[in-house]
């Protein structure tokens, strides 16, 4: 059945663009707050869409979100980051390269096909030979590829070629598929899960129609209709919601929050597994940036708390290390120097750039909050050394074909760890920007062969102590989430690692 869309109309909706956070508690919502629409439908407003729906083929964080909704896999987060059952109802480790998953019983796909260790199996297998190679190859390695097989109806075994300990969260991005209708010309355009959600509709670059999954294992979700659009101007998602043409959307606006208390739900999540960068690109070897004294100078060209002040009203936290400072195995001990031009001037002397030179920091709209504004001042820092920051705002198709070239110096970009381990943002920045840290992998290699001790997570902190010797970016940070949603929509599921689920969700009457 077509999906009971609202006809969205943003007019004079402009502003500055935003992507994240802000500290803020939810509210106690006016009583003489309405009922949801009629439809029964949900209007969800992210900053950009998803540009493929099959969950073999994904990296950005809003295509996990949307797939989520659709696919289900063995296991998930829950609210404080731990994993918990889905698919699978329990799982060991047999030994160093073996787990055992007992999958529950009576689960179906979308198309009727029974979901068994069968389709497990396969669904593993699907993602150990995908051409191109599965894009989280990096966060497996050396453990890279994974074999399965049947074991019974419903259990099946997951062997790797190394020691994995940390497989079960891993298993978090691979979703279920159904075997038959995997393998059928025309898959990829309306992909088929166990989810809690089902495809309606969907042509690349535009919105998505989700319809309930009536037969759903988990019981069928309240709301009937899921719709998932695109509005890149943070200020136009705030128009939209206040003119009831959407239900819920990322990144509320810092400057916005007081006007939607009034009448809105402003809901906080605390973030710490999410790591912010303004990232330099280790293919530009012809860069000046190739040296690391480079890199240092370039940091000493300001203060980040500067910017946390004036452009996040304080609700972030500069980076202490490479990686975020709750995730397991960080290294906490550096931060970043702070503003001095007299050294920053100095080590461009000594690496041979005293005379300036010039720079392309290439970015997303929506990928920072106020990121024109931050741009702006990290432009008016670097002069002083005598450095020309250029700036070019490219879309989402121009950032993918620009991302795996030598032609940018600087770049915005963020993580949120799907393990919340050190491990995993650091081979995120291999596959991203080409990290070469040889002792790094040494000691991560050797982290993997310790197993589930003190010694590995030790052994991790050590790799993450030699990569920030590197000088990995300009600036990290750390912010929590900030979303904002109608009234009367409930239970909505905000998981700390960005992962938005709506299985749960309904309109409170």
């Amino acid at each position: 059945m077509p999906f009971p869309a609202r006809t969205l109309k943003l007019q004079g909706a402009l502003g500055s663009l935003f992507i994240a956070t802000a500290l803020v508690s939810p509210l106690t919502l006016p009583s003489s707050a309405t009922a949801g629409p009629e439809d029964n439908s949900v209007v969800w407003a992210s900053h950009v869409l998803p540009r493929v729906l099959d969950a073999r083929i994904h990296r950005r964080q809003v295509e996990q979100s949307v797939f989520l909704q659709i696919y289900d896999a063995l296991l998930d987060f829950d609210g404080d980051l731990t994993y918990r059952p889905r698919l699978a109802e329990s799982w060991e480790q047999v030994d160093p390269l073996t787990w055992r998953f007992h999958l529950r019983e009576g689960v179906r796909f979308h198309n009727g096909e029974p979901f068994n260790a069968e389709a497990a199996a396969f669904s593993i297998q699907q993602y150990a030979e995908l051409d191109p190679p599965y894009l989280y190859i990096p966060n497996w390695a050396p453990a890279w590829p994974p074999t399965a097989e049947v074991e019974d109806e419903y259990t099946v075994v997951v062997r790797t070629p190394a020691p994995l300990p940390n497989l079960p969260r891993l298993m978090m991005r691979i979703g279920m598929l159904p075997p038959m209708a995997t393998l059928e010309p025309g898959y990829a355009d309306k992909p088929i899960g166990t989810g809690a959600f089902k495809v309606e509709s969907w042509e690349q670059g535009g919105s998505i129609d989700l319809s309930a999954n009536e037969d759903y294992w988990d019981g069928a979700p309240k709301i009937d209709h899921l719709q998932i659009i695109s509005i890149s101007s943070a200020a136009a998602r705030v128009a939209a919601l206040q003119a009831g043409e959407v239900d819920f959307i990322w990144e509320a606006p810092l400057d916005r929050l007081t006007d939607l208390e009034k009448d809105f739900q402003v809901i906080q999540v605390d973030n710490p597994q999410s790591n912010n960068l303004i990232a330099f690109n280790n293919l530009a070897v012809d860069s000046p940036i190739a040296d690391t004294r480079v890199r240092q100078a370039l940091q000493m060209t300001f203060e980040g708390q500067e910017i946390i002040d004036g452009l996040f009203e304080g609700f972030a936290s500069e980076g202490l290390g490479p990686v975020p400072s709750a995730a397991y195995g960080a290294y906490n001990e550096a931060g970043y120097p702070g503003r001095d031009f007299d050294a920053a001037r100095a080590l461009l002397v000594e690496a041979g750039y005293g005379d300036g030179f010039d720079l392309t920091l290439i970015a997303q709209p929506g990928s920072f909050t106020n990121l024109t504004s931050m741009v702006e001042y990290l432009q008016s820092q670097m002069a002083e050394i005598g450095v020309t920051l250029k700036y070019e705002e490219l879309d989402q198709g121009q950032m993918s074909e620009r991302e795996p070239t030598a032609t940018w110096d600087l770049r915005t970009d963020g993580t949120a760890a799907s393990t919340g381990e050190a491990s995993y943002y650091y081979n995120t920045a291999k596959r991203n920007f080409s990290v070469d840290c040889p002792t790094c992998d040494q000691l991560l290699e050797a982290a993997q062969q310790a197993g589930d001790t003190p010694e590995r997570e030790q052994l991790m902190t050590d790799a993450m102590h030699a990569w920030w010797g590197t000088t990995p970016w300009l600036w990290s940070f750390e912010t929590p989430l900030v979303y904002a949603a109608a009234p009367k929509l409930q239970g909505v599921e905000l998981i700390p690692n960005n992962w938005t689920l709506f299985r749960n969700a309904t309109w409170s009457q």
